[in-house]
């Protein structure tokens, strides 16, 4: 019988093999509707907390491990888990181990600080055997997430911003908190509340793939920031010769400049910039039911979904 261990993550040793092992299970290693498993250093890091553990045999070979970010939002902690069983055993019992240890990590930081929390997992909605070990587990669907591609960003037409406004690039050092308070805006009726300080945007900023010409901002004739979004095309995505795959990280208008087209026209331009950084396609990750219409916006300018992603989540 197959004996496993845990085993601490070292994320200079562990976390090519990991990469490795996600990308032989999802096409282009995605872990979500719009992140890679060659994000997850960044996700962990620009967590509150995180917590991470390898699961492996008497050779050492890795047979599972699950990556825990944790985020304060209000008076509650969300844990965001990525975890993957590799051991091809159908009874599921490594994926029930992790989740469960997943569980027990989160619970302690929540006694800790005296708050409730939620640990919340994604899935593809065709990984059945996946779902079914999150059901199991006590695990709810709250939510489903979209994946959209448009495969000839070089076809999307420039849309022209009403009079006054502009589109240039974001100033990190001198607006910081004015672009914080605009996400928190932009995404306060998101299904899935997400908060960003400015020591969080720091983080991203410091990532060795972060492009500053490809974080853009509208810029009403008043100078308030109207709009924002952020494409994103991994240094090493590929080999040169190979197509690359640009991301649309984040987009969003404040509610004050909304039906205006400012979110249609900076999408454009994006779009466009990462057409000439190299993209050949250009996907994005969209709230399958937006109350904004975004899906709707994106379908307009030629995206297509290729993917679901549902969102499970367990109160512990």
């Amino acid at each position: 019988m197959l004996t496993l261990t845990r085993q601490p993550y070292k994320e200079k040793v562990d976390f090519e093999r990991i990469a490795k092992s996600v990308k032989r299970f999802e096409k282009d290693g995605q872990i979500d509707e719009d992140s890679l498993v060659d994000d997850l250093p960044l996700l962990l890091k620009s967590s509150l907390t995180s917590r991470c553990q390898l699961w492996e045999d008497d050779r050492a070979d890795l047979h599972g491990f699950g990556l825990m970010a944790v985020h304060r939002i209000d008076e509650y902690l969300q844990g965001s888990l990525y975890f993957y069983d590799l051991s091809g055993d159908r009874s599921l019992q490594l994926s029930a181990k992790i989740l469960t240890w997943a569980e027990t990590q989160l619970q302690d930081l929540a006694r800790s600080w005296n708050l409730d929390a939620t640990l919340k997992v994604k899935t593809r909605d065709d990984s059945a055997i996946r779902i079914a070990v999150l059901e199991r587990q006590g695990f709810s669907h709250q939510g489903s997430f979209l994946t959209m591609a448009h495969p000839h960003p070089e076809a999307i037409a420039p849309v022209r911003l009403p009079e006054g406004f502009r589109v240039r690039p974001f100033d990190s050092r001198q607006e910081a908190r004015e672009w914080v308070q605009l996400f928190a805006d932009s995404f306060q009726d998101h299904s899935e509340r997400y908060e960003v300080s400015v020591d969080r945007l720091r983080h991203w900023h410091g990532d060795r793939h972060y492009r500053p010409e490809l974080d853009l901002i509208v810029e009403a004739p008043n100078g308030e920031l109207a709009a924002f979004c952020q494409g994103h095309l991994h240094r090493d995505n590929a080999p040169a010769i190979a197509p690359k795959t640009g991301w649309i990280r984040w987009l969003g208008t404040g509610r004050p400049f909304r039906k205006m087209g400012l979110g249609r026209a900076l999408l454009s331009t994006t779009i466009a910039r990462l057409h000439r950084t190299g993209a050949a396609t250009v996907k994005l990750g969209v709230d399958a039911c937006s109350l904004t219409g975004a899906t709707r916006l994106y379908e307009a300018l030629g995206f297509r979904r290729v993917e679901t992603w549902m969102t499970y989540t367990k109160s512990v």
